[in-house]
């Protein structure tokens, strides 16, 4: 438990470093803000996890799994913030830019739940 604690603090200073000191980057950096942003939402830091998540989307450009997993949080972080037109645009996007990707059959069930939610309500 301690060394978790010590990785997301050391992370959480380097996300800091990063963000704020373009000099301080290095070659994927853009992780940091990928591995941040989960971190945030795994302690149901929902807001700070869809603004860092956010940022990740906007620098890390490539069409691979990264990208897939930054959307794919993206999404659920907005969704647990009641965003469902956020997360349901974060979704489309991870499905339109990464369609292989193993996170592309997780967004489409979460598309499928919110559409047959949505229709529990009429």
């Amino acid at each position: 438990m301690f060394d978790d604690i010590k990785r997301e603090k050391l992370l959480f200073d380097l996300y800091m470093q990063v963000d704020m000191d373009t000099k301080s980057r290095f070659k994927g950096y853009e992780e940091i803000y990928l591995d941040t942003g989960i971190s945030f939402y795994k302690r149901n830091n929902y807001d700070s996890a869809a603004k860092v998540l956010e940022q990740f989307k906007l620098i890390h450009t490539p069409r691979d799994e990264k990208r897939a997993e930054g959307l794919y949080y993206l999404g659920m972080a907005y969704s647990k913030l009641g965003k469902g037109d956020n997360a349901r645009n974060a979704y489309m996007e991870l499905l339109e830019s990464v369609p292989k990707s193993v996170y592309a059959s997780a967004a489409r069930s979460e598309l499928e739940d919110a559409k047959w939610r949505k229709n529990l309500g009429k």
